[in-house]
């Protein structure tokens, strides 16, 4: 298990689509592993999902997540992230802050 990211965000604005096109490419061809990718910008991975990686979207082998932070954001980014049609519902994650509690 690979967790992608795990002091950054690959969906970063300041990260270029082909970047970030090109580690999705590498984390298909190498399925022996599990990743997970968490990001806490859901809108820009949705719409990735649905166009540029739409490849990757439904791998079983490749976890999106989404981090929540709080309830004011979170009930939303959970909502953008649960109706993505084309990603697998079991590699769908959450990552919930204690402030959540």
């Amino acid at each position: 298990m690979v967790f992608v990211n795990s002091m950054s965000d690959l969906f970063h604005e300041d990260v270029p689509d082909d970047y970030v096109c090109r580690v999705a490419e590498i984390m298909d061809q190498a399925d022996w592993h599990t990743y997970q990718v968490l990001t806490k910008r859901v809108d820009r991975m949705a719409h990735l999902l649905q166009t540029k990686l739409r490849f990757a979207a439904e791998r079983s082998h490749i976890w999106w997540g989404v981090s929540v932070e709080n309830r004011q954001h979170g009930l939303r980014e959970c909502g953008i992230f649960n109706r993505l049609p084309h990603v697998c519902a079991f590699c769908r994650w959450s990552r919930c802050s204690r402030a959540l509690a």
